[in-house]
């Protein structure tokens, strides 16, 4: 807000005090306390708009966490419902998964790597060197 404003809105007693001498000089003993219902009216209409508009608000508000609150559980039921479903697949046997198995478990064992072929090779080499020097 406008600090302004809030120095305007902002009145200690004696302000107060002195805003009712004025009022009593300028309208007289007799208009005052005809003002004076009439502000009181005023503000009890005020009050009364006021606790309306809120109450009617709260209403709205209730109605609409209500329908949340359905759909909300509406889903948690579907969600549940679909895991439940998926469970129930998941244990279920596949004639592909088993097929799969078999397959995987007929794997051929990995060849020697090529530093093994190669050293096999020098090892044959050198047990032939050997045979050929002692023959």
């Amino acid at each position: 807000m406008y600090p302004a404003l809030l120095l305007f809105l902002d009145i200690s007693g004696g302000e107060f005090l002195m805003i009712l001498l004025v009022a009593f000089f300028v309208f007289g003993p007799r208009k005052l306390p005809e003002i004076a219902r009439k502000i009181g009216r005023t503000m009890n209409e005020i009050k009364s708009v006021s606790n309306e508009l809120t109450k009617e608000f709260k209403d709205e508000t209730k109605a609409i966490t209500s329908e949340l609150r359905t759909a909300r559980e509406s889903v948690r039921y579907e969600y549940s419902k679909i895991n439940s479903e998926l469970d129930v697949i998941k244990n279920t046997e596949n004639p592909l998964n088993s097929t799969q198995k078999s397959i995987s478990e007929a794997k051929p064992q990995p060849v020697e790597s090529v530093s093994n072929v190669s050293n096999n090779i020098k090892q044959i080499n050198n047990v032939s060197r050997v045979e050929e020097n002692n023959s």
